[in-house]
């Protein structure tokens, strides 16, 4: 607010003169003036700066506005785990299953598996081969990485489990 005021007094001599007396005070305020005094400095305020000020716009025009640019700027993009479903069970002796996600709008970048919240595949395809799993439960997510490196989108986290047959059961 101090320094708009000092602009204000500034524009205003300036209009009137073209010569401004600038004094530091012993208290270090600083003092403007059309009249010289002791220790003053000369200003020169003959070549002035014009800005022209943009047209005001409402509080509500700007919100709209906003809302409007961020609609076209921001993209919603979908991505789903479409197997394994929610606390599926997955049977597999050998600890072969599949994670399918798509993500839509179709769009150039790499599908990353997150399992157990460890990244355990990023690849082009939405469909991830895994073999060699042991038994147990496991929580998947699946996030998309555009080209630029941003994510996305993000799964939520979803558990499933693979079951094998145990090895101390003896077939007849």
């Amino acid at each position: 607010m101090k320094a708009l005021s000092i602009i204000f007094v500034l524009l205003s001599m300036s209009l009137n003169a073209s010569v401004v007396y600038k004094t530091v005070n012993l208290d270090g305020s600083i003092t403007f003036s059309d009249v010289p005094s002791e220790g003053a400095e000369k200003l020169d305020v003959s070549t002035s700066n014009s800005v022209v000020m943009p047209a005001l716009v409402s509080p509500q025009a700007k919100t709209n506005r906003t809302a409007k640019s961020l609609k076209q700027t921001q993209m919603q993009y979908q991505l789903n785990v479409i197997s394994p479903s929610p606390e599926q069970t997955i049977r597999s002796n050998i600890g072969k299953m599949k994670v399918v996600a798509s993500i839509t709008p179709n769009v150039p970048g790499n599908y990353q598996l997150l399992l157990n919240g460890v990244l355990h595949k990023s690849q082009t395809s939405g469909t991830f081969q895994l073999k060699d799993m042991q038994r147990g439960e496991y929580t998947a997510q699946v996030r998309f990485v555009g080209n630029s490196g941003k994510v996305l989108a993000l799964t939520d986290m979803q558990t499933f489990y693979l079951h094998k047959a145990s090895a101390l059961i003896k077939a007849n």
